[in-house]
């Protein structure tokens, strides 16, 4: 992905802000890292002579899927014990709730000729996250399984993110505009173009709960998406994917709610960008909805923190966002 012409001069790495308007909304980044008592998950793991180390690499690649194996791409496969003829190679294989125990057993023994040291194919827990620091990466190597240690992912993502901030201040000043109307809660809905790399605003809606309790701005602005692609479906050959908003990019006023959270994850937008928290949020101020393995689909969240003095005065802390 192309950085824009970042320098680390433009990015905050501590509070993960870029340029001082947009801060980077990761679960990892609100939660501080015990280095004394690591999230930690439960792996399979077996003892073995050195010259099965290759078997093992290709039972990995054989039996366990991408998506598996990226769960402990932080944690090295191998380590070492002892020395000379008495070396001996510990294994992860693969996490504890991805295979039974027979199953593994007659996979590692029947189908890829692993002879592991007696009862040794056993669950160990081993940290679940990469650490944030390399002192941190060191320590848990020493103490728990040997990290992978390459640097905090983050930083790289930070550099690389795809945001011209030109092009989101143009954005967020139109969502400005439309806070002036005295709506508190407003969506834009925008496509960045790929013949020049501009944002385009293709819709913008605004709260109407009072109306229907289901119809916040988001909620309305998933459907603007969804009636213009009814038309066009009927009019043209269908050439878009089936899902309705990839690539399409969301500026809200405030944090969403869970019902629009869930509703931007299943539309699989590309990118949220929100002016200002709210108690009853579904993403930073609680379940971090768009940044979650565990669900479907993620995306990248952006709070604005540049300057907000068009936002609505009035109290809406009691309403959902």
């Amino acid at each position: 992905m192309k950085s824009m012409g970042r320098t680390d001069a433009d990015v905050d790495f501590k509070t993960s802000t870029i340029g001082g308007l947009l801060k980077q909304i990761r679960k990892a980044n609100f939660h501080e890292v015990d280095e004394n008592s690591p999230g930690l998950v439960e792996v399979w793991v077996c003892t073995i002579v050195p010259k099965y180390s290759k078997s093992i690499l290709r039972f990995v690649q054989n039996h366990v899927d991408h998506e598996e194996q990226e769960r402990l791409h932080h944690l090295k496969r191998f380590k070492k014990h002892g020395e000379g003829s008495n070396t001996r190679i510990v294994a992860i294989l693969c996490t504890a709730r991805y295979m039974e125990y027979e199953h593994l057993l007659s996979l590692l023994e029947d189908e890829s000729g692993v002879i592991i040291e007696g009862d040794s194919l056993k669950i160990l827990l081993v940290p679940k996250e990469i650490p944030l620091t390399k002192e941190i990466s060191q320590k848990w190597s020493d103490l728990i399984w040997p990290i992978a240690w390459k640097g905090n992912p983050n930083h790289q993502a930070l550099l690389t993110a795809g945001l011209d901030l030109v092009q989101e201040k143009l954005v967020v000043k139109a969502l400005f505009d439309e806070l002036k109307s005295e709506h508190p809660f407003v969506t834009i809905v925008a496509e960045k173009q790929s013949s020049n790399g501009q944002i385009k605003i293709l819709h913008t809606a605004i709260d109407e709960r009072n109306d229907h309790p289901l119809r916040h701005s988001i909620m309305n602005a998933i459907s603007m998406v969804a009636l213009e692609e009814k038309s066009r479906r009927g009019n043209l050959t269908n050439d878009r994917n089936g899902y309705l908003c990839q690539n399409l990019l969301f500026y809200t006023s405030f944090e969403p709610c869970a019902m629009c959270a869930m509703a931007l994850v299943h539309s699989r937008i590309e990118r949220l960008v929100y002016l200002n928290k709210h108690k009853r949020g579904a993403i930073e101020s609680s379940y971090f909805i768009g940044d979650r393995r565990d669900l479907n689909w993620t995306f990248d969240i952006w709070r604005w923190v540049g300057e907000n003095d068009h936002l609505p005065t009035e109290d809406v802390s009691h309403l959902d966002p």
